[in-house]
């Protein structure tokens, strides 16, 4: 199986199921895959400087199927969902920023202001791993001046 879910098995005989069929079966996701995981948010199309962007990412196996962000270590490799960053790729004044979980979401999202105006590329990392749509262009638009 390469779809987490839960499924119902048959097993007959003759046309005749077998003591105890038909059999439920979960399967759960496979292991953290950062080339499988997805990041999307207003902050991964545009943003304005100097004003936070946010983004959230979908921890993802090589399946395609989603991780629960809410559980802190994956039980087969102790991997966490939970050491993503993003970064301004280019830009050594910027310190790349952690995700941090959203109860409401169940998703790691986080935020990053970019203090210059421009094409910027993001790039966001699960254990120290570029996922796969890095790196990410984003226009970042300069404020309009105030007007009196």
């Amino acid at each position: 199986f390469t779809a987490a879910g839960s499924y119902s098995i048959s097993v007959t005989r003759q046309e005749v199921h077998v003591s105890g069929s038909p059999f439920n079966l979960a399967v759960f996701p496979n292991v953290l895959h950062p080339a499988a995981s997805t990041v999307f948010g207003a902050g991964t199309v545009s943003a304005m400087a100097d004003d936070p962007a946010s983004l959230c990412l979908q921890g993802r196996d090589m399946f395609g199927n989603p991780l629960n962000a809410s559980l802190p270590l994956n039980a087969t490799t102790g991997q966490s969902l939970n050491s993503a960053t993003v970064a301004i790729v280019g830009l050594a004044s910027f310190t790349p920023v952690p995700f941090a979980l959203d109860y409401t979401t169940n998703m790691l999202c986080s935020q990053y202001t970019s203090p210059i105006a421009g094409s910027v590329s993001l790039d966001v990392k699960l254990n120290s791993v570029s996922i796969a749509q890095m790196p990410l262009q984003v226009e970042v638009s300069k404020r309009d001046p105030p007007t009196l």
